[in-house]
């Protein structure tokens, strides 16, 4: 909830963007979505699909995947967001998730 809840206010406050909304094919559907649906309202009816799109989980391998989808996709920044504010997090990040990006990177 707390990931789902990052990304309804990322949604409110920047609207559709070209990366996330107009090379998913959804900018229409998103910008709808958002005038309809109050913070609380985007937060319970956002669908998976969108959270899933936007944001990256799980083990190492498979957020450095959805952050080079990003990256084709044409995304120049990537915004890493502390677990629960939890700034040892970041430490793992560096530690085990920026490896992999550049090895991507190389490749």
């Amino acid at each position: 909830m707390v990931g789902e809840r990052y990304h309804a206010f990322f949604f409110q406050a920047t609207k559709p963007s070209e990366l996330c909304a107009v090379r998913l094919g959804i900018a229409e559907e998103v910008a709808a979505f958002i005038q309809v649906h109050d913070r609380e309202g985007i937060v319970r009816h956002m669908p998976d699909e969108w959270v899933d799109a936007f944001s990256a989980a799980g083990a190492p391998e498979q957020v450095a995947e959805a952050i080079q989808r990003w990256i084709v996709a044409g995304a120049d920044s990537v915004v890493f967001q502390p677990l629960d504010g939890d700034p040892a997090c970041l430490d793992e990040y560096s530690r085990y998730l920026m490896p992999l990006l550049k090895r991507a990177e190389r490749a």
